[in-house]
């Protein structure tokens, strides 16, 4: 009895689970990861989050309020309330305005980079399912012509008909095909699991196609990557720094200091009984105009040395990144030419010329001209010709997946 409830709580949970998964389209997919995958939440945050920083380019020091009080004085400035503030320049908080808007930029650029790439991989990911798909397909319509060998070849060994060798190739063409089509199942579920993880989902995704279709696409023979997001990355990343250099020359530019101090006199405290009283037409005003100037230039000039590598990095790493690009996209073009040449040749003959043989085949296994064994290879080369296509179809979608995301669209 408890067997009994094991095997239907298993059942209903595969049921439950069955339920439960999503069919979706590629777009369906690319939607959903653009919505939902962590990596892009996290680089929204990051651009709000440079958005938010860019309110504290008018950053004011304290204020100051002080409160002084001369028992030995009398009506003076030495008993006054004081309020005292520090400024920069216009041209500091310009400046800084600038660059928190320059980072601000990279953000949104590192944002539409993390994008493309999540394109690339989600349909990367979509493309091997569709493949893992196909070929779990095939193999098992090449695990039941094999189980129909093994049935013909069983019969004719009870009778005497074929001898035990045929026998034994058909229990092993059965035994490694299924081997296969657990494979290609594992397979699947991997592919499964990784699609998945790019979209955030806990719900098993099927594809809605059935079958790898090829992409249309066509590629210059020369790389012309100037508006990708790779680029606008890099350019960003330059006028961020140059940006950043300008502001902190400005940190070398003196700073003014206001102050302005009103009389206030505390009648309760003088241990020394003068006459601080203050002169019968009102308290004291006063004011005080200071400019600050930075006597020692040692560490600002080191930190405009550092901004200077800065920015030279940022240069040497954009025009690197835009060298391996430029190499990367020669490389892929060359994987696209041998993909789609591949792709052509069974699209235009070996795909047409196994349709054909299976064809054939079946009917001369009905007319009697071949046997069963001669029908079974015949059989085996359809299937492996589809196999082999498929996989082509997969190389070649991948190599022009490959080049639209150096390409940026």
């Amino acid at each position: 009895m408890k067997q009994y409830f094991i095997v239907i709580g298993m059942a209903v949970i595969m049921l439950t689970a069955h339920a439960q998964k999503r069919t979706l389209s590629l777009d369906d997919c690319l939607r959903m990861a653009l919505a939902d995958n962590l990596s892009l939440r996290s680089g929204r945050i990051a651009v709000q989050r440079a958005v938010d920083l860019q309110g504290t380019s008018f950053d004011l020091d304290p204020t100051s309020i002080t409160l002084a009080q001369d028992p030995t004085s009398g009506g003076s400035p030495d008993n006054a309330v004081t309020v005292s503030q520090n400024f920069s320049l216009p041209i500091v908080y310009s400046r800084k305005r600038r660059q928190l808007k320059a980072e601000t930029q990279v953000e949104r650029n590192a944002l539409e980079l993390t994008a493309a790439e999540v394109r690339r991989e989600v349909t990367l990911a979509y493309q091997q399912l569709v493949y893992e798909h196909e070929r779990s397909v095939l193999l098992h319509q090449q695990d039941s012509l094999y189980a129909n060998f093994r049935r013909v070849a069983l019969a004719q060994n009870r009778v005497g008909e074929t001898g035990r060798l045929e026998l034994i190739n058909a229990d092993r063409l059965v035994s490694e095909n299924r081997m296969a089509v657990k494979k290609v199942e594992r397979d699947y579920q991997v592919a499964q699991l990784q699609l998945m993880q790019w979209l955030n989902t806990d719900l098993p995704i099927v594809p809605a196609d059935s079958s790898l279709c090829p992409l249309q696409a066509s590629f210059a023979s020369r790389y012309d990557g100037t508006t990708t997001p790779q680029a606008l990355y890099g350019e960003s990343k330059i006028k961020a720094s140059e940006a950043a250099l300008k502001s902190v020359k400005s940190e070398a530019l003196p700073t003014v200091s206001l102050a302005a101090s009103t009389q206030l006199v505390i009648k309760g405290f003088n241990p020394y009984d003068i006459d601080r009283s203050a002169f019968d037409k009102g308290n004291f005003m006063g004011f005080e105009v200071g400019l600050n100037i930075p006597l020692a230039f040692g560490a600002q000039r080191g930190r405009v040395r550092a901004a200077k590598r800065d920015v030279e990095m940022a240069r040497v790493d954009h025009e690197r990144q835009m060298q391996t690009q430029a190499a990367t996209y020669l490389v892929k073009l060359n994987e696209y030419d041998k993909a789609k040449e591949l792709l052509d040749y069974y699209d235009k003959e070996a795909v047409a010329r196994a349709d054909e043989m299976r064809r054939i085949s079946q009917t001369s296994y009905e007319n009697g001209a071949i046997g069963y064994l001669e029908l079974m290879q015949n059989m085996q080369n359809y299937v492996d010709t589809h196999l082999a296509r498929a996989e082509a179809v997969r190389d070649y979608n991948k190599a022009v997946t490959e080049l639209n995301y150096l390409l940026g669209r």
